[in-house]
C-alpha cells in the first residue's frame, strides 16, 4: 500500500470540516499541528480553514499559509488511516507532500517539519511573481520546445507536465503551443514554483535546515528529486532539500519505480483525486508501451472529496475505507471504534427465499429503437405473447397496508422486477437510476392524477417518502383521486395537443418537408412468417391505440387532435430474395419511405414495410411521425404485435382490447391540470434562450455552410469489456446512467477541442415530459 501526499493547489475553504467534527483521531492530530503553527506564525489555522467564510480562500492560496495547512491536513489524514489499521508500506509525495512522507517515515519530528514547511512557504512567497501552465504533450518533445526562461516544474505523467516561468515568457510560450495545436491550461498560482525564479529562497532555507536534526527513514518513500527511493546519503545532505525546493518534481518517474517494484494499491492523502488520476494515466501509458503487463491492475483511492463534490467528508472517507475492505484489506475495528462502546445485536433467523430466476434464451424478445438488425425469433413472438400480467402480480406481496403506499409499492415492483422492497429502502441502492426514476414519477402522476416533479423523488427516493409526498399534495389540493380510475369529463370536446406535440407541430410548420421527426424502427424476424397475419395484427394495434389514428386539425384558435374511426395505412411487402445486392436494395426501399414527409392534417401517420430476404429472414419496419409516437411506443407496439400475431395464427378468439387511458384522455387530463408551477420554468427558459446561444467552434476541415442541411453521420467502435464493466460500476456508484457518464465524457471531449465551456448538445429523451 502506497500513501500519496498531495501537493499545493488542492485546498479549499472548509476542507475536511466534517472529518474534524466527527473523527476524534483526525481532530486531535489537526489540533496538535494547529497549536504548533499558531505559536510559530500567530495565524489561527483552524479558524481560517473551518470558519466557512469564502473570502478566506484568498488567504488559503497564499503559499505561506497553504503549505503548512496542507501539511497539517495530510498528517492528520495519515493518522486517521493508521487508526483503522491501514498503514503504508511505501510513500510518495508531490512537492510539499514529500515533507509529510518524510515526517511519517521518521526523518523529521512533527515540530521540525511544521517549522520547515512554514519557513519554506514564507521564503517562496517572497520571490518574484510568475506563472505556470499545464501542458498535455510528451515530455521528451516538450523539452525541445521550451524557451530558455521557461522550465518544467513537475512531470506528472509521461505526457503531462507543468512548466514555470515569468509571465511574459509563459504568455509567449502559450502562443507557440496554440500555433502547434498543443493543449494546455493555466494553473491558478501566484509564483513560478520549482524553477529558477525560486533561487532566492534556497540560501535562507538552507540556513534554517542546518539547525534541524535529520533521522533515518523507517518507511521507504520515493524522492521527487530522483524519482527513486530515498537513501541515507541524500537525506544527510541539506542541499537535497534545497534542490527539492528549486528543481523539477519527477512524480511520473516515481510512480514508474513503484509499479516496477510491484506496488499496486495507492491511497491519496489530501484533498481531491489529482494524484489518483496521475497514477492511472501513468499506468495506462506504461501498459500501452508494453513496459508492464496489461494484466497488472492497480487500485487507487481518494481520502477527501474535491471542492466541487458535496459529500459529507467523513462519509466520503468511510466509502474509501469500505472500498479497501471489499478488496481484501483488513480493517482494525478495535482501533477504528476506539473510545466508543459497541454492542452486539442478534441477526434475524428467517430463512432466505430461494427462487429460480434463470431466463431461457428462446423466451427473449430483443427490441431496439433506431438500431440495425435486431433479432426477434418467431418462436419468441409465440411464447412471449403468452405472458400473464396477473400471474406476475400474484408474486408481489407488498408489506405496506395503506392504499397509497400499496400503489407506490406495486409501481416499484413492476418496474424494478423485485419481489420484496422495503418501504425505507433507497431506490438507488437497489439498482435504480435516473431513467427508472422518471418512469416511476410518470406512473405515480398517472395513478394519482397529480403533477409531482422528478426533484421530489430525488429528495425522498423511498416508498414511504413518496407516500408522504403524495399525501401532502392531496392535502394541498383538497382532493384525492382514487387509483381505480381517472374520470375524464366532456368526451366530445376537442382534444388539445400536448406540449411536446405543440413543439413538433410548430417545427413542422417551419420545415414541412424536413424528415427530422420521421421515426423508423426495424425489427428482425427469423423463421417462416405469415404476412397476412402480420397485417391483421397491426390493424388490431391501430384499433387499440387511438394515437395511431390521429391527425391534426387547424382551428381558429389552436390546432387540435382528431381521432379517426379507422385509417388505411401503407403496408408494403417487398421480396428481395433474388436480388444480387440485397443491402443496396434494402437501403433504397427503406429510405424512399422513411424520408418521405407526412401530411399531419390528412394522415395516415403510420407506414409499414415488410422486406423478405429469404423465406426465413424478414425485416419489419414501423414508420411514424414523432407527433404520434416515440421510441418508448415501439416497445409497446412490439409486445402488442406478438400478442395479436399469436392469437391470429392459432385461430384463437381476439377479445375486445381496451387501455387504462387513451392518448386522447391523457391529453385532456394534462390540459386540465394546474400548470402554475410551469410559469417559473417558462420564464427561466425565456431569459436563457433570449441570450446569444453559443456556437461550438470545432477545428473542422471545412467552414460552416450558410444554410444547415441537417445531414449527419456516425461512426461505430468497440470498447473493451472490462472498461465497460468498470464504467457501469462507476455509473452506479455516482447514481447516474451509463448514458449520462458517456455524455459527460463527450462534453469534456468537445470542450477540449473547442476550448469552450458553454456547449449545447441535443439528445433524445424518454419520459421527461
Amino acid at each position: 500500500t502506497v500513501f500519496m501526499f498531495t501537493g499545493q493547489g488542492s485546498l479549499y475553504p472548509n476542507c475536511c470540516k466534517d472529518l474534524y467534527s466527527e473523527s476524534i483521531v483526525f481532530r486531535e492530530a489537526f489540533d496538535t499541528c494547529a497549536d504548533i503553527l499558531n505559536n510559530l506564525t500567530s495565524v489561527d489555522f483552524k479558524g481560517l480553514l473551518f470558519n466557512g467564510v469564502e473570502s478566506d480562500n484568498n488567504e488559503l492560496i497564499q503559499t505561506r499559509i497553504a503549505q503548512p495547512m496542507l501539511f497539517a491536513l495530510e498528517y492528520s489524514l495519515s493518522k486517521l488511516w493508521e487508526s483503522a489499521g491501514i498503514t503504508p508500506s511505501a510513500m510518495i509525495g508531490h512537492s510539499i507532500g514529500e515533507y509529510v512522507a518524510a515526517t511519517i517515515s521518521g526523518v523529521f519530528s512533527l515540530e521540525d517539519a511544521l517549522y520547515l514547511v512554514s519557513k519554506r512557504g514564507t521564503f517562496m512567497q517572497l520571490q518574484p511573481a510568475g506563472a505556470m501552465i499545464s501542458v498535455n504533450y510528451p515530455i521528451g518533445k516538450l523539452y525541445q520546445l521550451l524557451p530558455q526562461s521557461v522550465q518544467i516544474a513537475t512531470i506528472n505523467t509521461p505526457e503531462l507536465a507543468v512548466v514555470s516561468g515569468p509571465h511574459t515568457s509563459i504568455n509567449e510560450f502559450c502562443s507557440n503551443l496554440s500555433s502547434l495545436n498543443i493543449s494546455f491550461r493555466n494553473v491558478n498560482t501566484s509564483h513560478a514554483f520549482h524553477s529558477e525564479m525560486m533561487e532566492g529562497a534556497v540560501a535562507p532555507f538552507i540556513s534554517i535546515l542546518k539547525s534541524i536534526n535529520l533521522g533515518i527513514p523507517k518507511i521507504p518513500y520515493i524522492s521527487n528529486v530522483t524519482g527513486n527511493w530515498v537513501n541515507d546519503k541524500d537525506l544527510s545532505d541539506f542541499q537535497y532539500w534545497a534542490t527539492h525546493l528549486r528543481n523539477t518534481v519527477n512524480f511520473s518517474e516515481g510512480i514508474h519505480r513503484l509499479l516496477e517494484d510491484q506496488y499496486y494499491t495507492f491511497i491519496e492523502i489530501g484533498p481531491g483525486n489529482t494524484l489518483c488520476s496521475f497514477v492511472k494515466r501513468c499506468h495506462t501509458y506504461y501498459v500501452k508501451h508494453e513496459m508492464f503487463d496489461k494484466e497488472c491492475s492497480i487500485t487507487s483511492v481518494s481520502s477527501v472529496r474535491s471542492e466541487h463534490q458535496t459529500d459529507n467528508d467523513y462519509a466520503f472517507y468511510l466509502k474509501a475505507l469500505g472500498s479497501l475492505w471489499m478488496r481484501g484489506f483488513d480493517i482494525d475495528m478495535n482501533c477504528f471504534y476506539k473510545g466508543e462502546k459497541r454492542y452486539r445485536v442478534p441477526m434475524p433467523t428467517y430463512s432466505f427465499d430461494r427462487k429460480y430466476h434463470w431466463i431461457e434464451p428462446t423466451q427473449k424478445i430483443n427490441t431496439g429503437i433506431g438500431l440495425p438488425l435486431l433479432n426477434v425469433p418467431v418462436t419468441s413472438i409465440h411464447s412471449d405473447a403468452n405472458e400473464s400480467s396477473e400471474h406476475k402480480q400474484q408474486n408481489h406481496k407488498p408489506e405496506a397496508q395503506n392504499s397509497i403506499e400499496n400503489t407506490v409499492h406495486k409501481i416499484w415492483v413492476d418496474l424494478l422486477g423485485l419481489d420484496h422492497i422495503g418501504s425505507e429502502q433507497n431506490f438507488y441502492e437497489i439498482g435504480g437510476d435516473s431513467i427508472w426514476a422518471s418512469q416511476i414519477i410518470s406512473r405515480i402522476n398517472d395513478a394519482f392524477a397529480i403533477s409531482m416533479p422528478l426533484s421530489a423523488f430525488l429528495k425522498t427516493p423511498t416508498i414511504s417518502g413518496l407516500t408522504t409526498e403524495i399525501q401532502q399534495r392531496f392535502k394541498e389540493s383538497s382532493q384525492a383521486v382514487k387509483h381505480s380510475g381517472i374520470s375524464i369529463t366532456d368526451n366530445n370536446s376537442p382534444v388539445p395537443l400536448t406540449v411536446s406535440q405543440q413543439r413538433l407541430w410548430f417545427l413542422n410548420l417551419l420545415t414541412p418537408e424536413s424528415p427530422a421527426n420521421n421515426l423508423s424502427t426495424q425489427f428482425s424476424i427469423k423463421g417462416r412468417f405469415d404476412i397476412k397475419a402480420a397485417h391483421d395484427a397491426i390493424k388490431h394495434i391501430v384499433r387499440k391505440h387511438d394515437s395511431l389514428r390521429m391527425v391534426i386539425e387547424e382551428t381558429s384558435s389552436n390546432p387540435v387532435l382528431i381521432v379517426k374511426e379507422s385509417v388505411i395505412f401503407d403496408f408494403d411487402v417487398v421480396d428481395i430474395s433474388h436480388e444480387v445486392n440485397k443491402i443496396s436494395r434494402l437501403k433504397q426501399e427503406v429510405l424512399s419511405r422513411s424520408l418521405k414527409p407526412y401530411d399531419l392534417t390528412k394522415g395516415p401517420l403510420l407506414r409499414i414495410l415488410l422486406v423478405s430476404l429469404d423465406p426465413y429472414n424478414h425485416f419489419l419496419y414501423v414508420m411514424t411521425h414523432h407527433i404520434i409516437s416515440d421510441g418508448w411506443s415501439m416497445g409497446i407496439f412490439l409486445k402488442d404485435f406478438a400478442y395479436f400475431y399469436k392469437l391470429i395464427i392459432t385461430n384463437s378468439p381476439i377479445p375486445n382490447q381496451t387501455v387504462e387511458m387513451t392518448f386522447s384522455e391523457y391529453a385532456k387530463l394534462v390540459a386540465n391540470q394546474n400548470h402554475s408551477d410551469s410559469v417559473e420554468h417558462i420564464q427561466y427558459w425565456t431569459r436563457t434562450l433570449s441570450l446569444p446561444l453559443p456556437v461550438t467552434e470545432l477545428p473542422s476541415d471545412n467552414i460552416r455552410p450558410p444554410h444547415r442541411s441537417f445531414k449527419g453521420g456516425g461512426t461505430s467502435f468497440s470498447i473493451d469489456s472490462q472498461i465497460c464493466t468498470n464504467l457501469e460500476i462507476y455509473a452506479k456508484k455516482e447514481h447516474v446512467t451509463i448514458f449520462v457518464l458517456f455524455l459527460t465524457a463527450y462534453y469534456i471531449l468537445l470542450s477540449k477541442y473547442s476550448g469552450q465551456k458553454d456547449i449545447i448538445i441535443g439528445t433524445p429523451v424518454a419520459n421527461r415530459n
